[in-house]
């Protein structure tokens, strides 16, 4: 019987540990397949602007600074919003440059599937994404992802999951890891070490 005991626990944790695993290649590929739609969207935007520029027509994207100045834009607008045509508006007079409500929507595609801005209701607001998440520090020294994550579990007194690290994150530096981004992150610090895995799915970092 203690044999047998032995045996189902020992299956227990290895099948626990194989469902971790499995989670964490679904997320890195998640992850990895929004990376390649936003990289993909980039490249069709370049491409439409170098034909447009061959063939002598104007080009459907905008500058970089053009683009810098509307997520400049939205994130002071914070949750009210701002809408398309006044971004443009606003847009053009920071820079100078004539910026069309159809060319802001298609130069800012990528930052939308990223997540860094969101389009609702034809009004512009700040995302979820990490360029959003960066908007508005004063200090310099912003903390990585990397780091918020490892100075929550060395604080912590017990293991934590996926899910209370990111809240613990949150209360911590008012700061929201996306779990797509904080599974594969986890999963690479374990294997470099300095964190250890439980059969439970939660983590514990080593304390210095």
């Amino acid at each position: 019987m203690i044999i047998h005991d032995t045996e189902r626990s020992s299956r227990i944790v290895a099948e626990a540990t194989r469902v971790i695993e499995l989670t964490r290649q679904i997320d890195a590929v998640i992850e990895n397949a929004r990376t390649l739609i936003s990289d993909r969207h980039a490249a069709t935007i370049e491409l439409c602007r170098l034909s447009e520029a061959d063939l002598g027509g104007t080009s459907p994207s905008l500058e970089p600074a053009a683009i810098d100045a509307a997520i400049a834009i939205i994130a002071k607008a914070g949750k009210n919003g701002i809408a398309a045509k006044s971004l443009s508006a606003e847009v053009t007079k920071a820079t100078g440059i004539e910026v069309p409500s159809v060319v802001l929507e298609s130069s800012l595609r990528p930052y939308l599937l990223a997540g860094d801005v969101s389009l609702r209701a034809d009004l512009y607001r700040p995302g979820q994404g990490r360029i959003n998440r960066r908007q508005g520090k004063t200090s310099p020294d912003v903390p990585t992802d990397r780091e918020m994550a490892l100075q929550v579990l060395r604080e912590s007194p017990i293991p934590l999951g996926v899910a209370a690290i990111i809240s613990a994150v949150e209360r911590r530096f008012g700061e929201r890891i996306p779990r797509t981004t904080l599974s594969p992150l986890l999963a690479k610090l374990r294997d470099t070490g300095g964190l250890v895995i439980h059969a439970d799915g939660k983590w514990l970092a080593e304390k210095y």
